[in-house]
């Protein structure tokens, strides 16, 4: 009995932590499609360009604020 209500809870927990944005539905998508790994690489390419994203917002190299040609 309490398994499958520790079962129940991890299941119901994690549909809600996951996130359900366009990147998610991608990853998820691929990897019913095409397996786990193509789901894994979707989802190591999206961190990735956050990564670098956030990385280049911290170290001043891109604003918002700027306009083309300078």
């Amino acid at each position: 009995m309490e398994t499958a209500f520790l079962a129940k809870g991890l299941v119901v927990g994690l549909s809600i932590a996951a996130p359900v944005g366009p990147i998610g539905v991608l990853c998820v998508r691929r990897s019913l499609a095409w397996g786990r790994t193509a789901g894994l690489v979707s989802g190591m390419g999206a961190a990735s360009a956050r990564t670098v994203g956030s990385a280049a917002l911290l170290t001043g190299g891109y604003s918002s604020d700027r306009r083309c040609g300078g």
